[in-house]
C-alpha cells in the first residue's frame, strides 16, 4: 500500500496534502459530493443565474458608463477645440471685408489652418469657413467654392441662432463628393459674440468614428448601441449609417420614451426575450446613449450546465472519494498560487510554511510586503522635497516656457503647492562683499553661505507669510517667491512684502556681516510671468548703490514710467522670438508679415517702418545669441543691418527677413536639436542605467533633464527605435537573469536589486521570457 501511494505521489504531486486548509477543503468537497443532485441542480440554476446576471448587469453598466463619458469627453473636447480656433487672429475682423481676389495668400493660409485643424481631432470628418458676403465656403480639400442657390438660404440662417456655439443636423458637405453626407455639424458663428456675425466655422462630425465607438457599449454585437437627438429620432447605431432601424432599435426607441432621468438603466421583453437597457443622456447637446444587452444568452449557459449537473453528479457519487480529491486540488489551487507568489515564486514552500497554517503565513507575508510600501511611500515623500525644489529651479530659468499657464497650475497643484487664485510677489536677495570676510569663511564656501542666507529667508518668511518658497540660486544669491490670497488688498500685501524685506536685509547683514540688496518685484497674478520677473529684478540689481550695506530695491518704483506714447508692436515681436525658438519657420515668417502691417499701420513716414524693422533685426540677432548661436558665422560675415536698408517697401522687408534671417537661422537651429536630442537621449540611457533598481517613472527623468515628458518619449523612441518603458524593462529583465544565473538570490531579493515587486518581477519575467523566474533558474541548473 505504502509503495503504491509513493508511486501515486510520483505521479500526482500530493506533497500539499499535510497543510491544514487542504484537509477542511477536502471535508467541504466530499460534504458537497453528498448532498442530493436535485437541490445541488436547483440551487446552481437560481443562484448562478442571479449572480451572471447582476455581475454582467454591473460589467455592463460600467462598460456603458466608460464609453459613454470617453464620447462626451471628445465631444467637449471638439466644442473647446473649435471655440478656441474661433478665436485664432485668423478669423478676426479683417474676414468681414474679406476680397477673394486680393488676397490670395491669406486664402492659401486659410486653407492649410483648416487641413491643419481637420486632421487635428479624429471626430471631425470636415471643416469648412463659411463667409456670408461673398458667399463663399472654404475648406482644406476642395478650396474655395461658391454657395449654390438651394443652400445658401440654410448657410445664412446659420447666423442668426441665438447662440454663438450649436449643433446643426442636416448641413449638405459637398466637399466630399458621392458619401453620404454627415448628420450633425457644430457651427461657431465668426465672431461668435457679435450680434453681426459675418461667417462661421462649420465642422462635420466623423460619423464612422462615432459609430465606431458607440461599438463599444455592445462589443459582442448581441444587443444594440446607438444615440439618440433630442426628438427621439437616431442619430447614429453602431455599424449603421443611413439604414432604417432594426425591429429591435423601433422597441428600443418605444421604451426609451419612458425613461426618466439624465442616466439609468431598464429591463423589457421583446420576441420572447429579455433585454436590460442602458442610457444616458448628454443635456447640453441634447443627445442620449442607449444600449442593450440580452440577459437569455447569459444565463442559457447557467440553465444547461443545471441539467448537465444532475446526470454528471450520478457519477460523481460512485466514485466521491477520487473526484474529491481531484475537486479539492483545484479548490486549493489559488491558495497553493498565492503562497508560491508571497514566497517568491519559488514551486515549494519553505519548511517552516509547511509546518504553519496557510492562512497565517499569507498573512505575515501580506504584513511584510504591507511594510514594505509604506516604506517605499516614505522615500518617495522624503524626495518630494527635491522635485519641488528642481521644479521651481528650472520654471524660474524659463524652461517650461512650452507649458499654458493651465498646465502650470496642475503641475504645481500635483506637487503639493496651493496656487488656487492667488497672487504671487517674487524677491532676489543679493550678498555682496564675499572678499570681505577673510578669516570667517574659506575660498569656495559660496555655496556655504548662500545656502546659510536661504535657510535665514525660510525661517523669516514662514513667520510672515501663509506660503513661501525659496530658492537657492548658490551664487550668493537666493529667490523668495510670496503667495498671497487674490482677494488680499494689494497695497497692504506691498507694504508686507517691503517690512519682510528690511528685517530680512537687516538680518543677513547682522548674521553674515555682508552687504543686502534686495529686489522686490511687482505683484504677478500669473505662474507663467515668474521667468520673466526674475529676469527683470536681476537686471534691476545693476542700480543698486555698492556702497550700502542694505538696500531695497521696489520695482515699483526703481523704474520710471515715461510719458511718450509707443507705437512700437512689442507683443508682435514677442510671438517673433518665441516662434523662432521653436523652430516654427511659417509661423514665425507670417508674424514678421503682421508686424510690418502693424507699423505701417502706426509709422508716420517711410523712416519709421525701417527703423522698426532694423529694430526687430536686431532683437532677432540678440535672441539668436542668447540661444548660442553666432550672427556673424550663421550669415557667412554679411551685413545684415546694410542689406536691410537697401529695402524700401514693406513686402520686400517680409520675404527679406524670410528668405536672408529666417530660413539660414531653421536650417541651423534643426540641426543642433538633432545633435541634442541625442546627447540628452544617451544622459537618459546613462540614468537609466544606474538607476533601474529604484521607482524610474518617464516623468521623473524628464525632471531631471529639464524637458518634458511627451517630448522625452519622442525622443528616446526616435533614437533607440523602442520606448522607454520597454527599454527600462528589458534592463531590468537582463539583469534579473543575470542574478538569477550567477547568485544564489531568493526572487525576493532579486525583484529589489532590479526595482520590482516580486509579483510585479514575476509577472514581467513570464512576458518577456515564457517562464517564470524559477523556472528560468532551474532550467539552465539542468543544462549545465
Amino acid at each position: 500500500m505504502r509503495k503504491l501511494l509513493r508511486t501515486f505521489g510520483k505521479w500526482y504531486d500530493i506533497s500539499f496534502i499535510r497543510r491544514r486548509l487542504y484537509w477542511r477543503t477536502l471535508t467541504i468537497v466530499l460534504l458537497t459530493a453528498t448532498f442530493p443532485t436535485t437541490l445541488v441542480a436547483v440551487s446552481t440554476y437560481y443562484l448562478g443565474k442571479s449572480k451572471i446576471e447582476a455581475e454582467a448587469n454591473r460589467t455592463n453598466v460600467l462598460r456603458f458608463q466608460h464609453v459613454s463619458n470617453g464620447i462626451t469627453d471628445k465631444i467637449g473636447q471638439l466644442e473647446l477645440f473649435v471655440s478656441r480656433w474661433a478665436f485664432s487672429p485668423m478669423f478676426d475682423e479683417k474676414l468681414r471685408n474679406f476680397d477673394l481676389h486680393m488676397q490670395i495668400d491669406q486664402i492659401k493660409d486659410l486653407m492649410q489652418s483648416l487641413y491643419m485643424i481637420s486632421d487635428s481631432n479624429p471626430l471631425v470628418a470636415n471643416i469648412r469657413l463659411y463667409l456670408d458676403a461673398p458667399a463663399v465656403l472654404l475648406s482644406g480639400d476642395q478650396g474655395l467654392t461658391a454657395v449654390p442657390e438651394t443652400e445658401r438660404s440654410r448657410l445664412h440662417s446659420l447666423l442668426f441662432q441665438p447662440t454663438g456655439l450649436f449643433w446643426e443636423y442636416g448641413l449638405t458637405d459637398r466637399s466630399k463628393a458621392g458619401d453620404t453626407p454627415p448628420a450633425v455639424s457644430f457651427v461657431a458663428k465668426l465672431p461668435w459674440y457679435d450680434v453681426r456675425p459675418y461667417g462661421a466655422i462649420i465642422v462635420d462630425l466623423n460619423m464612422a468614428e462615432l459609430q465606431t465607438a458607440i461599438a463599444q457599449m455592445n462589443p459582442d454585437g448581441l444587443g444594440v448601441s446607438m444615440i439618440l437627438r433630442a426628438d427621439g429620432e437616431r442619430l447614429t447605431a453602431a455599424g449603421k449609417a443611413g439604414a432604417e432601424d432594426s425591429p429591435l432599435e423601433s422597441a428600443l426607441r418605444r421604451e426609451m420614451t419612458q425613461a426618466a432621468g439624465s442616466s439609468g438603466t431598464f429591463r423589457f421583453r421583446y420576441d420572447g426575450n429579455e433585454y436590460d437597457a442602458y442610457y444616458a443622456r448628454l443635456p447640453r447637446v441634447g443627445w442620449t446613449y442607449v444600449a442593450t444587452v440580452p440577459l437569455t444568452a447569459l444565463t442559457e449557459s447557467v440553465a444547461e450546465t443545471s441539467r448537465w449537473t444532475i446526470a454528471v453528479s450520478l457519477l460523481v457519487m460512485a466514485a466521491a472519494l477520487v473526484i474529491s480529491l481531484l475537486a479539492s486540488r483545484t479548490m486549493y489551487r489559488p491558495i497553493r498560487y498565492v503562497m508560491q507568489l508571497l514566497a517568491g515564486g519559488r514551486a515549494t514552500v519553505s519548511a517552516s510554511a509547511d509546518s504553519t497554517d496557510e492562512i497565517r503565513f499569507i498573512e505575515r507575508q501580506w504584513l511584510h510586503f504591507a511594510r514594505e510600501s509604506s516604506i517605499l511611500q516614505s522615500r518617495l515623500e522624503d524626495q518630494l522635497p527635491l522635485l519641488r525644489e528642481v521644479f521651481l529651479f528650472q520654471l524660474i530659468h524659463g524652461h517650461y516656457y512650452y507649458l499654458s499657464e493651465t498646465e502650470l497650475h496642475n503641475r504645481m497643484t500635483q506637487y503639493g503647492w496651493d496656487v488656487d487664485r492667488k497672487l504671487y510677489v517674487a524677491m532676489i536677495v543679493e550678498l555682496s562683499g564675499y572678499s570681505n570676510l577673510a578669516g570667517r569663511f574659506a575660498e569656495g564656501d559660496e555655496q556655504l553661505v548662500t545656502f546659510a542666507a536661504a535657510n535665514i529667508a525660510g525661517e523669516l518668511a514662514a513667520t510672515k507669510f501663509a506660503q513661501t518658497e525659496i530658492v537657492n540660486f548658490q551664487d550668493l544669491s537666493v529667490g523668495v517667491i510670496a503667495i498671497f490670497e487674490r482677494q488680499g488688498d494689494p497695497l497692504q500685501l506691498r507694504s508686507e512684502c517691503l517690512q519682510f524685506a528690511g528685517e530680512l536685509a537687516d538680518s543677513l547683514h547682522r548674521l553674515l556681516r555682508m552687504n543686502i540688496a534686495i529686489v522686490i518685484a511687482r505683484l504677478q497674478d500669473e505662474i507663467k510671468q515668474l521667468p520673466e520677473v526674475f529676469k527683470e529684478s536681476r537686471h534691476a540689481l545693476q542700480y543698486r548703490d555698492v556702497q550700502a550695506t542694505t538696500q531695497l530695491l521696489d520695482m515699483e518704483e526703481l523704474v520710471p514710467q515715461g510719458t511718450h506714447a509707443v507705437d512700437y508692436p512689442f507683443e508682435t515681436e514677442k510671438a517673433v522670438i518665441q516662434a523662432m525658438r521653436m523652430g516654427l519657420e511659417d509661423n514665425a515668417a507670417q508674424t514678421i508679415g503682421q508686424f510690418a502691417d502693424d507699423l505701417r499701420r502706426t509709422a508716420a513716414t517711410a523712416a519709421q517702418l525701417q527703423q522698426g524693422m532694423i529694430q526687430l533685426l536686431g532683437n532677432l540677432l540678440n535672441a539668436m545669441r542668447l540661444l548660442g548661436f553666432n550672427p556673424f558665422q550663421l550669415y557667412e560675415g554679411n551685413n545684415l543691418h546694410e542689406q536691410l536698408i537697401q529695402l524700401k517697401e514693406p513686402a520686400e522687408m517680409v520675404r527679406w527677413f524670410r528668405h536672408k534671417v529666417i530660413t539660414p537661422f531653421m536650417g541651423e537651429l534643426h540641426n543642433a536639436r538633432d545633435v541634442q536630442t541625442r546627447l540628452m537621449v544617451e544622459r537618459v540611457i546613462r540614468t537609466i542605467e544606474t538607476r533601474y533598481m529604484t521607482d524610474l517613472s518617464l516623468e521623473a527623468c524628464a525632471e531631471w533633464h529639464g524637458t518634458s515628458p511627451y517630448s522625452l518619449s519622442k525622443a528616446f523612441k526616435l533614437v533607440t527605435g523602442v520606448n522607454f518603458i520597454d527599454y527600462v524593462t528589458r534592463i531590468r529583465i537582463d539583469t534579473a537573469k543575470q542574478l538569477l544565473l550567477d547568485t544564489s538570490l531568493t526572487i525576493n531579493e532579486i525583484a529589489r536589486r532590479v526595482g520590482y515587486q516580486p509579483p510585479h518581477l514575476i509577472r514581467t519575467f513570464k512576458k518577456y521570457e515564457r517562464m517564470t523566474p524559477g523556472q528560468y533558474r532551474g532550467n539552465r541548473s539542468e543544462s549545465e
